[in-house]
């Protein structure tokens, strides 16, 4: 099933290989973003498009950008899918709109949040 994609890479050669990989596999690149600053511009675009999954590099350079670009993002599109592509950035983003009520445990700190995906519990300062 293709998906609706926002691909965020500042790399170049990156950018190029998870695109064509993508779009080798079926999906839709809807927007694509080359900097953080870029990528933050085109939010209310996403929406619009109904992005179902970004795609993101976690350092766009600074430490963090991919986060802090899902957590907007996911405000605005509470079903959001993220995916990080980056080599300097470990981890699964957990959504906003977490509830502690809604995580079934698994193991550890892993757990289902209340759409069915599986996430890594991380620290509130890992994001800000």
């Amino acid at each position: 099933m293709t998906k609706r994609i926002f691909l965020a890479e500042d790399d170049p050669e990156k950018h190029q290989v998870v695109k064509e990989a993508l779009e080798k596999a079926g999906h839709e690149i809807v927007i694509e973003a080359k900097s953080f600053d870029e990528a933050v511009a085109q939010i209310d675009k996403a929406v619009e498009l109904r992005v179902e999954i970004l795609v993101t590099d976690g350092w766009m350079p600074n430490k963090n950008d991919g986060p802090k670009l899902a957590a907007q993002l996911n405000r605005r599109i509470p079903t959001l899918m993220v995916a990080s592509i980056s080599s300097g950035w470990e981890g699964v983003w957990e959504d906003p709109n977490y509830e502690e009520t809604n995580l079934h445990p698994t193991h550890g700190r892993w757990g289902i949040d209340a759409h069915g995906r599986q996430k890594l519990r991380m620290p509130d300062s890992y994001i800000s």
